[in-house]
C-alpha cells in the first residue's frame, strides 16, 4: 500500500465481502509479505518462508463456509510511522456450514490489528502481521 489509511478499507473488503477468488489470492499476494503471520481463535499461522500461502488458504475456506457478507466499519486507527493499524468493524454474515440451511448473524464486532511493514526498495506498506479478536453476538451471550 503507498497510502495506508487510504487504501485499508478496500483491502479488507476485497477479503470479505467479494466472492472472487482470484482477486483474494492477489489481495494477499499484494498485500501481506510472504512471511506474514495471522493469528485468530481459531486460526494460528506463524511467520514463516511462504506463510502468506497458507494465508490465501484460510481466507479460500472462509469464503465457502460464509455468505453475503457485509462489512461496516467502525474505526481505523493507524499510528503516525503507519507500522501498526487497528480496524474496529462489525460483519453481518450467513454461515454455510450449519446443517438444514443458513444461519445469518447480524453485526458481530471485530477487532482486527494489522501489522505494517515498509519495503526499502519500493517504498509500499505490507501486512507482516493480522491478529484480532471476535465478540460473540448477543444471542450467543
Amino acid at each position: 500500500m503507498d497510502v495506508p489509511y487510504k487504501e485499508l478499507k478496500q483491502v479488507i473488503l476485497n477479503l470479505t465481502e467479494n466472492d472472487d477468488p482470484v482477486l483474494h489470492k492477489a489481495t494477499v499476494d499484494k498485500h501481506f509479505l510472504p512471511t506474514a503471520s495471522f493469528l485468530h481463535p481459531i486460526v494460528n499461522i506463524k511467520s514463516a518462508p511462504d506463510s502468506r500461502e497458507t494465508i490465501k488458504q484460510v481466507y479460500a475456506v472462509y469464503k465457502v463456509l460464509t455468505k453475503d457478507v457485509k462489512i461496516y466499519f467502525q474505526n481505523i486507527t493507524i499510528d503516525l510511522e503507519n507500522t501498526r493499524a487497528v480496524v474496529e468493524l462489525e460483519e453481518s454474515v450467513s454461515a454455510s456450514f450449519v446443517p438444514f440451511g443458513l444461519l445469518h448473524v447480524e453485526r458481530v464486532k471485530i477487532i482486527t490489528v494489522l501489522d505494517l511493514v515498509k519495503d526499502k526498495r519500493d517504498g509500499k506498506y505490507y501486512i507482516s502481521r493480522q491478529y484480532g479478536a471476535v465478540f460473540a453476538p448477543s444471542f450467543m451471550l
